[in-house]
């Protein structure tokens, strides 16, 4: 009956794409499950930011189902789970799963993918990709023992080396490593970094330091991708570029014909605006639109206004799509829904503002937004 109750609501109107003013077709989902996280990063969590919201605000299983599946019916064909940490989450599986099932509805959705900092994710790296997790990038800003301590609060290297084996040894594809450069930091084990993919079929993304609210950011902290890309080609000559996707954020690279790719996030320097192909849903269920941006639309006290009675909640939001429930009420929701995505994605900037305007602004801190 619940197979029968999503297929109703992804059936019900037209797909009618999420197209933004500049014609940008919003495919790709990044939905934030928790803002709680058991590292303190100061780039991501740092001590002057706002709160973390209460876990009665966290957005619920049932609200994440059921507002994937409204995505999914409007044409998103990935999804990745962030954080915070998204294992802090007793029933991350449920929701893993859950979402999963999508795929045979309309066969819109084709990815579901996790972002963790590896702590606790190499014992579940299986399970995880039995409920249908596709792929994992795993966050390592340091090779050194102590400058992870220093950074995270906690000796967690050695997690984040099982966690990567474990995602490669269960079968995800890709498999990707992030690590945010920051000079004075860590941008002296850039090449060091890239070794890694000597022997690792992994995709290493270097991405550049960005303002976010409380973090303490300044231009002389960025070390840019030309400079990234001159410090590795002084011992890798060989590195060549790769040829990606039109809405790909990462500029890939590879040295010599080694497994594992090397990739940049240039936001600060090289924008992507043009192409970009992200919506994101904070763990309260705001919907933002870009990642720089303060504009958020709150979608979970959307679908609050139209209390479905016939609906239980107790399982999955699947009961929205029930037909015992009055088509004109789902349809009150449903259109509801399309106006406020429909108004977000007509303000959305043609390109987020520049970096120093970014660093003045009042943005959420990164936990908050989603990592």
């Amino acid at each position: 009956m619940g197979d029968q109750a999503v297929a109703l609501g992804l059936r019900l109107f037209p797909v009618r794409q999420l197209v933004d003013k500049c014609n940008r077709i919003h495919d790709y989902l990044r939905i934030s499950i928790t803002e709680n996280c058991n590292l303190k990063c100061n780039y991501c969590r740092p001590s002057t930011a706002s709160p973390l919201c209460t876990k009665q605000q966290f957005i619920s299983a049932e609200h994440i189902l059921f507002l994937a599946a409204y995505f999914v019916r409007r044409g998103v064909s990935k999804i990745r789970l962030t954080g915070g940490e998204p294992l802090m989450r007793k029933d991350l599986p449920e929701i893993i799963e859950s979402l999963n099932g999508l795929r045979k509805y309309n066969g819109t959705l084709k990815n579901i993918s996790m972002t963790t900092n590896g702590i606790a994710f190499a014992k579940r790296a299986k399970q995880f990709k039995e409920l249908g997790l596709d792929s994992v990038n795993i966050s390592l800003d340091s090779l050194k023992p102590e400058r992870v301590k220093q950074l995270t609060g906690s000796p967690v290297l050695k997690h984040a080396y099982t966690s990567i084996y474990s995602a490669l040894g269960s079968g995800y594809n890709p498999v990707k490593l992030n690590c945010v450069v920051i000079r004075g930091f860590n941008d002296d084990e850039i090449c060091d970094f890239v070794g890694l993919t000597k022997h690792l079929p992994i995709e290493l993304r270097f991405i550049e330091f960005m303002p976010f609210g409380g973090n303490n950011w300044d231009t002389e902290k960025l070390v840019s991708y030309k400079e990234m890309l001159n410090t590795i080609r002084k011992v890798y000559p060989d590195l060549y570029p790769l040829p990606v996707p039109f809405s790909n954020t990462a500029k890939l690279y590879r040295v010599n014909d080694w497994p594992g790719t090397v990739g940049f996030i240039t936001s600060m320097t090289e924008n992507f605006c043009s192409n970009c192909s992200r919506l994101r849903l904070t763990a309260d269920g705001h919907l933002k639109t870009c990642l720089h941006g303060e504009e958020e639309v709150d979608l979970i006290k959307v679908i609050q206004q139209y209390p479905l009675e016939a609906a239980d909640w107790k399982d999955s939001a699947v009961s929205l799509f029930h037909s015992q429930v009055p088509q004109t009420k789902l349809e009150m929701v449903l259109a509801s829904l399309d106006e406020k995505v429909d108004i977000a994605l007509a303000r959305k900037a043609p390109e987020h503002a520049g970096m120093n305007q970014l660093a003045t602004g009042k943005n959420r801190s990164m936990i908050r937004i989603g990592g």
